[in-house]
């Protein structure tokens, strides 16, 4: 992180990112997933880590800390904002 806080390490790649182009989740804003990894998850088919099945785009996506990956946040991620 920097001297301002405007970066954070990505949770799956450990890349610094801009919390700007990103999304961070909630547990203080102390974590995040950069755009590209979200990117990826999303072309892979957005399957959640918990549930196994897709994540569509009217539902709310969250991270999962213990597999670092994402899902559904009803599946008991971390809220993405």
């Amino acid at each position: 992180m920097n001297l301002f806080g405007r970066k954070m390490d990505c949770a799956l790649c450990e890349k610094p990112f801009s919390k700007r182009a990103g999304k961070v989740f909630m547990e203080n804003g102390k974590g995040g997933v950069c755009s590209t990894c979200f990117e990826k998850w999303r072309a892979e088919g957005s399957r959640c880590a918990a549930c196994h099945h897709g994540v569509s785009g009217t539902q709310e996506v969250g991270f999962f800390l213990q597999q670092k990956n994402l899902g559904h946040y009803d599946c008991g991620g971390m809220r993405l904002r």
